[in-house]
């Protein structure tokens, strides 16, 4: 469900009611939900009259970026061993004159 919310507020802050409206979830539970995301730096409330209207923290998902990517870098690390001969058969490259990079390799394979 949170991360239905945090699709909804990517286009467009909203309010719990208008979250409530999109999604199978009463105004309630949606609030308990945006203050874990709250409290998690995901998300963030201004006041606009007598309603807090809700939109997504970037800078949250900065921290939540550094994560997965140290998780995935120890997740890959053991299969790194088995994609070494790819990638050093690859040949790059770059053409300073038309900024393009090509792998005349992998071209090749893909044509057998």
């Amino acid at each position: 469900m949170r991360r239905a919310i945090l699709q909804e507020l990517r286009a467009n802050p909203l309010a719990v009611g208008e979250i409530a409206e999109r999604l199978p979830v009463s105004g309630p539970a949606i609030l308990r939900h945006l203050r874990i995301l709250e409290e998690a730096g995901l998300v963030e409330a201004k006041e606009n009259g007598t309603r807090n209207v809700y939109s997504v923290r970037l800078q949250g998902f900065a921290s939540v970026r550094e994560i997965m990517d140290d998780f995935w870098a120890a997740a890959l690390a053991p299969s790194a061993g088995a994609f070494a001969p790819m990638i050093v058969n690859t040949v790059l490259s770059v053409s300073s004159a038309e900024g393009m990079v090509s792998s005349r390799n992998w071209r090749n394979r893909a044509s057998a």
